[in-house]
């Protein structure tokens, strides 16, 4: 669909499940859950502005001449991934405030977006989460079979904000789908699950 919401998503594509191991989990998870309560305390206006410092600038605007070449490069064969990345600009600075935040947060922000800030956003969505969206974009959304039909029963979804939707609903409403029965419908909306 092109209505923007699933190109400035961000995914990462887990591992085929495993053998349950037990395990404790690990202490990053009571750190981070007590740095997003920090986060949250924190005043909602410092009265004043964070900018890139000129290695910041700098890292920026390679990040941007690479996504800009990716854009390029997707468009020939998959042009939903190139829609993707095109979003990756404004990505890329909310990342760099975020990972700013979280690493000045104690002290007011007094100073700029760093150099190696802007870095880590950079390899944070080149590195890693790159390959995510190849996966995601060559992979399950191609299996996804992105029909017509489809894309008809996500936008009858998105128009009806309701808790619940019945297949009675979606052969009432839409065309494409009249005549289904319940388990073709049920295999339509498993295409929604990823």
């Amino acid at each position: 669909s092109n209505e923007g919401l699933l190109q400035r998503s961000l995914f990462v594509m887990l591992n085929n499940a495993v053998e349950d191991l037990n395990m404790p989990t690990p202490p990053i998870q009571e750190e981070f859950e007590e740095l997003i309560l920090r986060l949250h305390d924190l005043p909602r206006t410092h009265g004043g502005y964070t900018i890139f410092t000129p290695e910041a600038e700098a890292v920026r605007v390679k990040f941007f001449n690479e996504t800009f070449k990716l854009c390029n490069v997707y468009a020939a064969f998959n042009p939903k991934l190139a829609e993707h990345i095109s979003k990756w600009r404004g990505v890329f600075c909310r990342l760099c405030l975020i990972l700013h935040i979280v690493d000045h947060h104690e002290d007011r922000f007094e100073s700029n977006i760093s150099g190696e800030i802007a870095e880590r956003a950079s390899n944070m969505l080149l590195k890693f989460l790159l390959p995510h969206a190849e996966a995601f974009y060559f992979g399950i959304l191609n299996e996804a079979g992105d029909t017509p039909r489809l894309r008809s029963v996500c936008e009858f979804i998105l128009a009806h904000e309701r808790a619940e939707i019945s297949g009675r609903d979606f052969q009432a409403s839409i065309r494409s789908t009249r005549g289904l029965k319940s388990k073709e419908i049920d295999e339509i909306l498993q295409q929604l699950l990823f």
